[in-house]
């Protein structure tokens, strides 16, 4: 994982669960649908496990599953651990299940990762590895930043182009060992609620502006995140959110 990259979740591991308005979870929710139900004696990665998202339900489906939640934010391992420790060295086909929710793509090595999960799922086991797409709030804060900094350079995360490419997380879990592998495409959506944490944790790549630049482009964003967003059902409520759209790669052992 790159060093800025890994910065950026240390930062933000407090603020995770409101700056990603809801969406990681749905998926996460989502993606455990698309692999064999757990039972009371499956054994499950949570690889690199964020706040829990996936440890949670998990748990919540079957209390009595073995969940082994570990992550390479220190800052994030602590909101479940917090001791701080790391786990131990993993042996060969140990879990049934694997849930790797956008995490691969910030691995040094993002083959070996894959590798890490082929050879610690047990045979006949399933994975499932998540990527985004689209995420809905990169054009709004880019038009709210060109607001401010006309002829600037837009804003961009610390996220590879090639990692939006469904192609390239099936050949990047091929590379790993697994031959079955079907990229399934998922739409979800981003809080509105959320975004000004969401803002609040992105502020830090936007060096150099004076309080009343930080200030506009806060009501740019907002503004223009607003504009662009639409109405959908969540638990119940009825939201105004911006669409997010995942790759989800099934992965069979």
């Amino acid at each position: 994982m790159s060093e800025h990259a890994l910065g950026h979740f240390e930062q933000a591991a407090d603020l995770y669960d409101k700056t990603t308005g809801g969406s990681t979870r749905d998926v996460a929710i989502r993606a455990l649908d698309l692999l064999p139900a757990v039972a009371p004696d499956s054994i499950v990665l949570d690889n690199a496990c964020g706040t829990g998202v996936v440890t949670s339900e998990v748990l919540r489906r079957e209390p009595t599953a073995r969940v082994h939640a570990v992550d390479f934010a220190a800052n994030m391992q602590r909101r479940l651990r917090p001791d701080g420790r790391r786990g131990p060295h993993v042996a060969d086909c140990t879990f049934t299940h694997s849930i790797t929710n956008f995490a691969l793509h910030l691995f040094g090595d993002a083959s070996k990762g894959a590798e890490h999960i082929y050879r610690t799922l047990k045979p006949g086991g399933a994975a499932v590895v998540t990527t985004w797409e689209e995420l809905g709030y990169i054009p709004p804060l880019q038009k709210a930043q060109l607001g401010v900094r006309p002829g600037s350079t837009p804003f961009r995360i610390p996220i590879p182009d090639v990692w939006f490419q469904a192609e390239h997380l099936e050949e990047t879990m091929k590379d790993g060992g697994f031959e079955d592998v079907e990229v399934v495409p998922m739409e979800v959506y981003y809080a509105i609620d959320s975004l000004p944490a969401l803002y609040e944790s992105f502020r830090h790549f936007f060096t150099g502006l004076t309080e009343e630049q930080i200030s506009q482009m806060e009501k740019l964003f907002m503004g223009n995140a607003r504009a662009d967003g639409v109405i959908f059902q969540q638990d119940g409520q009825e939201l105004l959110g911006l669409r997010m759209k995942a790759h989800v790669a099934v992965c069979k052992k």
